[in-house]
This record gives C-alpha cells, structure tokens and sequence, in this order.
C-alpha cells in the first residue's frame, strides 16, 4: 500500500492501515516533513509496523514499513 499525506493524516489511519494490509506487506507512506517522522514511525510501531528503509527529499520523508504477521505466527 502506497500513501503520500501527511504525517497527522498518516496516524490517525494507522488502525486502518493495520487492518487492510496482508501479513509481511509493505507500507510505503510519503509526504511526511523529517520533523514530524518520529510521530509516524511511533504510531507504526505500536501497530506493529517494522521500519524497513528511509528516503528523504529536501524536508520530506519516504517510510518503508512491514506489515506484521498475524498473532500465532501464521502467514
């Protein structure tokens, strides 16, 4: 899944997200300025997201996440 918003538009859909996304999917979000990418990256987290990789342009950052596998460790 591929996003390019905001970072506060990012968080409130994190559930969401989360519940769309296929176990190991990637979750690429955009449009998020570098000062408010450690508010993205903890709602993530607590969601279960693993950060993968960084981009950055300018101000703005690219977050490359992995969706969690399910609970019980099924695929």
């Amino acid at each position: 899944m591929v996003a390019n918003i905001v970072a506060d538009v990012h968080v409130r859909l994190m559930d969401a997200y989360a519940d769309l996304m296929a176990a190991n999917g990637r979750l690429l979000l955009g449009g998020v300025l570098d000062r408010r990418a450690d508010q993205v990256l903890a709602a993530a987290k607590g969601r279960g997201f693993r950060l993968e990789s960084t981009a950055a342009r300018d101000d703005w950052r690219l977050l490359a996440f992995t969706a969690p596998a399910p609970r019980g460790g099924a695929p």
